[in-house]
């Protein structure tokens, strides 16, 4: 713990304030005393006046030596910072006095928990100048703004090289927060960064934005090249992570076609989204490069394998047994899993809501005749292709197909030529 016993920096302003203390009583018990009203050619109106004036100007002065004090004991009070010849008692009269933080003056607002600190500001109880203890190891630096366009903190940079806004820390560097329902928590303009936030801790924030309104921005970053940048050299570390209720990440359309072009030259790696709700993959920079729809409403979906299930089986006493004849169809549902033999479910949604397609082995047994079977997306009736055919009574053969579903999950199995034949259905996989 330091030595708490005030330096002779400390002791002579509290010297001055005491004597301006002195001047103000002085001047004021003067002011008190009764006189007579002045004619208006009295020769001591613009005396008093000049008394009233020097009474103002005495408080003022006072005020600003008291806070003076305050900061200065307050940064003294911190090992290893010192408040030099930024501040000054003149300084902090001209801005009690303007309203405005005077160009030279140099404001240092150190804030700790350490014990040594607490008890090193309790040792200097004048100079506090009306803060508390909790105010002064709670925050740096704190911004508040009850307008409605108001900014807590605003910094700008206007060098090639300047920072906006820099926060250090081990656990959040910079904390931006707005309840306001179009409020931005944190907003930089700069030079070269708007806004630099650095964590040296394991589980530290360089930057974090909250904003709780309906239409609030927690952190919005708009720049010549990059909006927002995130970047991590830790060997688990993740460059960007996003979370909300309504979506992780939502990717804008722009308006932009199908592949992406915007007449620019786009750089690989980039995602983007059309106006079809297409998401699309920059493998090749260029204008516009080449890409890869990597998925949306006209395409499969991602592949789901799974073991084996039995969906169909025309031989079952369920759902709708039977052979299927040359020119008939039946439409059927391959959600669940079913017994080979009955055809009661065993498991239902193999098959999820959501599929769009199925890989599976189409078999058919106890052929008739010779004939072609079709399976299409429920519902479709026409003959476009076949999907196995059989040329002979007593045949059983099977073919390994990927077929479309209805938004039912269901098949509609059309039969051709003239003879029939049992239909079996084995799901392999589905695509959502």
């Amino acid at each position: 713990m330091s030595d708490p016993t005030p330096d002779a920096t400390v002791i002579d302003l509290q010297q001055q304030i005491d004597l301006l203390r002195a001047e103000v009583d002085r001047l004021r018990r003067r002011g008190e005393e009764p006189t007579a009203e002045p004619a208006a050619d009295d020769v001591d109106a613009p005396r008093a006046a000049t008394r009233r004036g020097m009474l103002k100007l005495a408080g003022a002065t006072a005020a600003g030596a008291i806070a003076s004090a305050g900061l200065a004991g307050r940064a003294a009070a911190d090992t290893g910072y010192t408040t030099g010849g930024a501040i000054s008692v003149g300084d902090v009269v001209r801005q009690q006095l303007n309203g405005s933080r005077p160009s030279e003056a140099g404001f240092l607002f150190a804030t700790t928990s350490t014990p040594a600190l607490t008890s090193n500001v309790a040792a200097y109880p004048s100079a506090l100048a009306g803060w508390s203890i909790d105010r002064v190891t709670e925050a740096g630096v704190y911004g508040v703004s009850e307008s409605v366009n108001g900014k807590g903190v605003v910094g700008e940079a206007g060098a090639a090289g300047g920072v906006g806004v820099y926060g250090a820390s081990n656990t959040t560097g910079v904390v931006g927060f707005t309840t306001s329902l179009t409020g931005t928590g944190v907003a930089g303009t700069g030079g070269r960064y708007g806004v630099s936030g650095e964590a040296n801790a394991v589980d530290g924030i360089g930057v974090r934005g909250a904003a709780l309104g309906d239409e609030g921005i927690g952190v919005d970053g708009n720049g010549g090249r990059l909006g927002v940048r995130g970047y991590t050299e830790a060997t688990n570390g993740i460059g960007g992570s996003f979370a909300g209720r309504a979506g992780a990440l939502q990717v804008s359309t722009w308006l932009i076609g199908a592949p992406p072009d915007r007449g620019i030259a786009f750089e690989p790696g980039v995602i983007e989204a059309d106006a079809q709700g297409d998401l699309w993959f920059c493998y090749k920079g260029g204008n516009p490069g080449d890409w890869r729809k990597i998925t949306g409403r006209s395409t499969a979906g991602a592949f789901h394998a799974v073991a084996p299930g039995r969906v169909y089986d025309s031989r079952a006493a369920a759902p709708s047994p039977g052979t299927i004849t040359g020119g008939q169809s039946r439409t059927i549902s391959v959600a669940d899993k079913r017994n080979p033999d009955t055809g009661a479910v065993t498991l239902a949604n193999l098959v999820p809501a959501g599929a769009t397609a199925i890989a599976a082995n189409v078999t058919i047994v106890s052929t008739d005749g010779a004939g072609f079977v079709v399976c299409n997306p429920g519902g479709i009736t026409s003959v476009d292709a076949s999907t196995i055919n059989w040329s002979a009574p007593g045949q059983a053969l099977a073919n390994g197909v990927i077929l479309a579903l209805d938004d039912q999950r269901r098949l509609t199995i059309v039969a051709g030529g003239g003879g029939s034949t049992h239909v079996i259905i084995d799901v392999t996989g589905y695509f959502r």
